[in-house]
């Protein structure tokens, strides 16, 4: 719908969006919106795994990163106009270009809801009985696997418009995986766990910052 946007709006207007991959929309983006017709690309990190308006949450965006990727002809007065936008509804502004926030997506986004797709199935799997892991799983499996119950119609786009990135980030996640058992058999996990919380521990200070 970008070409039929950028042709319907007035000039001096700014457009964006809030899609979760931005290389191949910003590219389409640049070929329409020219002159005094901006887009800027966005992307809320956060979300509900359920959508409609009856799942609306008012506190949503508060305290939330909130990336936007913008071409360079975009005038710093509008740039900062959405800028103080999105920080009266709580989020905090981060600037990336498209290629990086779709590597990093990749990573922090994309590839944990495939985790949890696969962990969810996982013990449902063909030849274990599925009543007993359902009845034990408790709030940490399902705070794991809470993103599995996302709709398939909009990851499809998703892994469609970031297929590289994700890809990389599978290959290389499989790598750990295998790090991990190696480790295991060893009994050398303790560094993991340390490093992990240590990380783990630096996130929860910048959400609450």
């Amino acid at each position: 719908m970008l070409p039929e946007v950028a042709r319907a709006i007035p000039s001096g207007a700014v457009v964006t969006d809030v899609g979760s991959t931005k290389r191949d929309l910003m590219a389409l983006a640049q070929k329409h919106f020219t002159g005094e017709r901006f887009f800027i690309g966005g992307h809320p990190m956060t979300g509900l795994e359920k959508g409609g308006w009856e799942n609306s949450e008012a506190r949503l965006f508060e305290n939330a990163i909130y990336v936007l990727t913008l071409p360079l002809h975009v005038p710093t007065p509008l740039l900062e106009a959405l800028q103080d936008f999105l920080a009266e509804l709580g989020a905090r502004v981060m600037l990336l270009e498209p290629e990086e926030h779709d590597r990093i997506a990749a990573e922090i986004s994309h590839l944990p809801h495939l985790l949890a797709i696969t962990l969810t199935n996982f013990i449902a799997r063909e030849g274990v009985k599925r009543e007993p892991r359902l009845q034990m799983a408790g709030r940490g499996f399902r705070d794991m696997t809470r993103i599995a119950a996302s709709p398939f119609p909009i990851w499809r786009d998703i892994l469609h418009t970031n297929h590289d990135n994700v890809q990389q980030a599978l290959q290389e996640f499989t790598l750990a995986l295998q790090q991990l058992t190696q480790e295991l058999e060893r009994d050398e996990l303790k560094p993991r766990f340390q490093n992990a919380q240590q990380l783990q521990q630096q996130m929860s200070r910048g959400s609450a910052a």
